[in-house]
């Protein structure tokens, strides 16, 4: 309907590359076996991808819609960041700002669901399948399931009192920080804040401390791994644990914390596993086999510094400046990452398969200046980018505000939009289009086919099927 009332106002033109109708930052649809898109500039845009099934609804900045029906995902954002709405097959979640959400989630099997509602920070409601009703109204009072690490939290005038329980272990509190009490099957803690406190874990080990955080004591409870270490806040601290069944041995000194510690574990009949960390907290850190077997550490902050472990390998130069990641996620599956603060950040991932095929992707920012997303031949870029991160809604929602320049080249097919249309240029396998909006627009086929139209149709020329044609005053075709 839209288009025929735009063909009326505008006056009849020669359609003539594969459905495109251009009138530059006002209005532009496209239409092809892969997608079905029309813009008014950056304000108004209605996508879809008819190779997935996903469309893109935007009145942008205000709100916007993206749906995936092969994955029955619904997106909706409402002035982000203020409201979002984000729907899966298991999924519903809803948020106005930080003052109100409600979600609600379906087990595989439909016979299970979970649904809260909170106004942050002062309400939280939670209905769970065979599970009481959770309340919470900050301070007054709070029953709750699955609070944080909690499998129940219960409280009146926090922090006047308040228990908390995960399995079977329960802790009660009163007047927090204060006064707390916890027993479970093999843990025992007590604290009178900040005088004394204990807790003990059976067979295992009991820490204390007095007068926290100056003094500190901990000790096994396991004859077959004696441990001792104390520590006097920031003073001096010093532990030793032993595991006389493989002969191994580890040691810690800390002078002045955090600013030196050393670590060292030794294997008595095993040199080449022996482990060693030493830290002059921040600017001097070294580590050899600390974290696992093969992995380094070298920092020299805030000049230079390296860390290697089995999957990893981390360098910076002038932190927070200059960091770099080399990540083997799998045998066939590597990454890489450069992230200069705050202004260059850029991530390439190559994966191989088992036949041998290699799938690449990519994406960064040079902030403020552009953004670009490759997977394999596919490439975008834009134009500006205003905001320093990727963002799914900021995306959808605010980058088409900004971006002076876009160019894409998906499945083949190569565009450039430049100033929302004024130019816009097409290259798909057999067609072109290219218009510098009102002035001139060109269209081609492999087939030798043109057409040139200036002002719109006010005069124009072209060939189709070998016979030319001459167009005057948009409507008078010779």
């Amino acid at each position: 309907m839209y288009k025929n009332i735009l063909f009326i106002l505008f006056l009849p033109i020669l359609i003539f590359a594969d459905g495109i109708v251009d009138w530059g930052p006002f209005y532009r649809s496209v239409s092809t076996k892969d997608v079905e898109v029309a813009k008014v500039g950056p304000l108004f845009e209605s996508s879809t991808d008819l190779s997935t099934g996903s469309t893109l609804s935007a009145v942008r900045p205000f709100f916007s819609f993206w749906n995936d029906s092969s994955q029955e995902i619904d997106n909706w954002d409402l002035l982000w960041p203020i409201g979002e709405r984000d729907v899966t097959t298991l999924k519903n979640k809803s948020r106005i700002l930080i003052f109100g959400q409600t979600e609600e989630f379906r087990a595989l099997t439909r016979e299970s669901f979970y649904h809260s509602y909170w106004m942050w920070p002062l309400v939280w409601f939670k209905a769970e399948t065979d599970q009481p009703f959770s309340t919470m109204i900050i301070p007054f009072y709070g029953n709750y399931n699955h609070f944080l690490l909690s499998n129940q939290a219960d409280f009146i005038l926090f922090p006047i009192y308040s228990r908390f329980q995960r399995k079977e272990v329960v802790s009660t509190n009163w007047f927090w920080p204060i006064y707390n009490k916890t027993e479970g099957d093999r843990v025992s803690r007590f604290r009178i804040f900040p005088f004394y406190s204990t807790n003990s874990q059976k067979d295992t080990w009991v820490y204390r401390s007095y007068l926290w955080p100056f003094f500190h004591t901990q000790h096994s409870l396991n004859s077959e791994q004696p441990a001792d270490s104390w520590f006097l806040f920031p003073f001096y601290g010093e532990s030793e644990y032993k595991f006389p069944e493989i002969n191994k041995t580890k040691e810690a000194t800390t002078i002045l914390w955090p600013f030196y510690t050393q670590y060292q574990t030794k294997y008595a009949d095993q040199p080449e596993r022996n482990r060693s960390r030493t830290h002059f907290y921040p600017f001097y850190v070294t580590s050899d086999n600390m974290q696992e077997p093969g992995s380094e550490m070298d920092y020299y902050w805030p000049f230079y510094g390296t860390k290697t472990r089995e999957h990893v390998k981390y360098t910076f130069v002038a932190w927070p400046l200059w960091n770099h990641w080399h990540t083997n996620q799998t045998n066939n599956t590597h990454r890489d990452t450069t992230f200069f603060f705050p202004f260059y950040f850029n991530t390439k991932t190559i994966q191989k398969s088992p036949t041998g095929e290699t799938q690449e992707k990519a994406h960064g920012r040079f902030w403020p200046f552009y953004r670009f997303r490759s997977q394999n031949e596919d490439y975008t870029f834009d134009l500006l980018a205003l905001f320093p991160y990727y963002e799914e809604s900021i995306e959808r929602n605010y980058s088409p505000l900004w971006s002076l320049y876009s160019y894409k080249s998906v499945k083949g097919t190569t565009t450039h939009d430049f100033l929302w249309g004024l130019y816009y240029s097409r290259t798909a396998e057999t067609t072109s289009h290219k218009s510098l909006f009102p002035l001139v627009e060109y269209d081609c086929t492999s087939s030798d086919d043109y057409q040139v139209d200036l002002l719109k149709g006010l005069i124009g020329w072209g060939s189709k099927e070998k016979k030319f044609k001459l167009k005057l005053l948009w409507f008078i075709n010779l």
